[in-house]
């Protein structure tokens, strides 16, 4: 539950009580980054986007720093990168503009930090199906009879059945092997009682 509160409070929150972007306006920055809907005209590309890289910059200033971001350095290298990108790139299709900016050795060194905004951008999951998942998950194995399992147990049995082998795929005789083995006691799963 803490690492959903971390993740999604923000969504909880009365967005006319705080004075930063909600996570909404936080996605719609990001398709500063599209660059098919860029302006044409040169004088308008300068200034296009300034805002809203302002805004995910803040945004994201902790995770930015966190890996040695200069979050100072990146108006003037988005500046850069559009005037790049409008002048030798423009026909790159989005996967190899990318590609190529994030691996390329003169563009990743010199657009480093705005290319971290495009790191988190390619990233970022566009639904909450893994969360609906694993809430799914949860209420399937923490039910009435099991409604007493400890907090890193219920983990690990999530863990094992969001990214655990399929069924037919499992092979059980090592853990049952394992689970015969544990105990001091002899274990008699067919004793009658």
């Amino acid at each position: 539950m803490s690492g959903l509160r971390e993740r999604f409070g923000a969504l909880l929150q009365d967005h006319n009580k705080i004075a930063t972007p909600g996570p909404n306006q936080v996605v719609k920055d990001f398709l500063v980054f599209n660059h098919d809907a860029w302006p044409k005209a040169q004088s308008e590309l300068i200034d296009f986007g300034q805002e809203a890289i302002m805004r995910l910059s803040t945004w994201f200033q902790p995770v930015l720093e966190g890996k040695g971001c200069i979050i100072s350095a990146i108006p003037s290298q988005w500046t850069s990168l559009k005037v790049l990108v409008s002048t030798q790139f423009k026909a790159k299709g989005y996967l190899d503009l990318w590609a190529t900016l994030l691996t390329k050795v003169p563009y990743r060194d010199d657009l480093k930090d705005v290319l971290h905004l495009v790191e988190i951008l390619l990233v970022l999951p566009i639904s909450a199906a893994q969360c609906e998942r694993a809430i799914s998950a949860q209420n399937r194995i923490k039910n009435d009879s099991r409604s007493s399992l400890v907090g890193e147990t219920l983990e690990d049995l999530m863990r094992s059945s969001l990214e655990g082998p399929s069924l037919v795929d499992f092979d059980p005789d090592s853990a049952v092997k394992d689970w015969f083995s544990s105990s001091q006691r002899p274990r008699r799963p067919f004793l009658q009682s």
